[in-house]
């Protein structure tokens, strides 16, 4: 099971969390898109702004979007996480080094523009 930390380690990228749940809706139909907002959610929603289910019937991960725009937790299935990641570096641009994803290989791994979910996969070594 997949428990990662994708970030922006320098730059000034951003993810844009409407953006990337659209692409991740267009991709699993099935998504549960949350905004985290509303009085009973205020503390949440000074860290979080958007959750993200995926459920594709036998796999389940869920990503959350930080406030920031320069962090996402995902968590869940490790070939799903892959699909997300990979889906992330088609949808958001990233640039050379300067997003990396923490917990999914043994040292902090940097994301290139338009990975497939095997070259995710291939980061771990």
């Amino acid at each position: 099971m997949a428990d990662l930390l994708i970030a922006v380690a320098e730059g000034n990228a951003q993810f844009d969390a409407d953006q990337v749940a659209a692409a991740i809706v267009r991709r699993w139909p099935s998504a549960d898109v949350v905004s985290v907002d509303g009085p009973e959610l205020s503390d949440l929603a000074q860290l979080m702004s958007t959750q993200v289910t995926i459920n594709d019937g036998q796999r389940a991960a869920t990503v959350e979007f930080h406030t920031s725009a320069k962090a996402i937790d995902a968590e869940g299935d490790d070939d799903l996480a892959a699909e997300f990641i990979s889906l992330l570096t088609r949808t958001v641009p990233v640039p050379e080094d300067a997003i990396v994803v923490m917990n999914w290989a043994d040292d902090i791994v940097a994301l290139r523009p338009n990975m497939t979910p095997e070259d995710v996969h291939a980061l771990r070594g």
